[in-house]
């Protein structure tokens, strides 16, 4: 915890993103915990004096996740069909998880060598603007499929965000949750934040 204390106001960041402490994974659950455990620290001078308390505290998100117990409030929706290339490609680095060790876990073995078969095989299912939400929620895989999910899951959100025009028409979407330990996020931060 004061090695994260530490690191986090080094260097002073305006938001943190965590996995929520209800996760599926041990690590993720980890994580989520010791965000919320050191964030009241952060502002605390006489916490680790070494370092200077933050005057002011960040804003603490959690990624979405699909759990139940308690689920998972979209707080801020964003669009992101211009990212999802790009988003595709960072995941598609982590070669032994979502290649390896994913696959592996959801007992698929079809798993091509060929890159450019790979990352076609990594998108899962061809999203086009006339694939309904329907569609997308009964897809099976896919990390494309997984944030077209989250749109289809936040349409209504999407709409209020971007107008119904544009809002029903996003094919992929990110989603947060604002965690209660970190700072308010106002509209002007979250103008400065999130506006593209």
């Amino acid at each position: 915890r004061k090695r994260l204390i530490r690191y986090i106001r080094e260097y002073c960041p305006d938001m943190i993103i965590t996995h929520r402490p209800n996760d599926y994974h041990a690590d993720h659950r980890a994580s989520g915990q010791l965000v919320q455990d050191a964030s009241y620290l952060l502002t605390v001078p006489h916490e680790c004096p070494e370092v200077p308390a933050m005057r002011k505290m960040p804003v603490i998100l959690y990624n979405e996740d699909r759990f139940k117990n308690p689920d998972f409030k979209g707080d801020i929706v964003l669009d992101m069909d211009d990212e999802i290339d790009t988003k595709l490609t960072i995941a598609s680095f982590n070669v032994s998880q979502v290649y390896e060790w994913l696959p592996y876990t959801e007992g698929l073995c079809d798993v091509p060598e060929d890159e450019k078969e790979r990352f076609e095989w990594l998108k899962g299912m061809n999203i086009t603007k006339e694939t309904t939400d329907e569609e997308v929620m009964a897809a099976p895989r896919g990390y494309s499929v997984r944030f077209a999910k989250t749109a289809a899951r936040f349409r209504k959100e999407l709409t209020e965000r971007y107008g119904e025009e544009k809002g029903s028409k996003i094919r992929y979407a990110e989603a947060y949750e604002i965690c209660e330990y970190g700072g308010t996020l106002t509209e002007e931060l979250e103008k400065a934040l999130f506006s593209m």
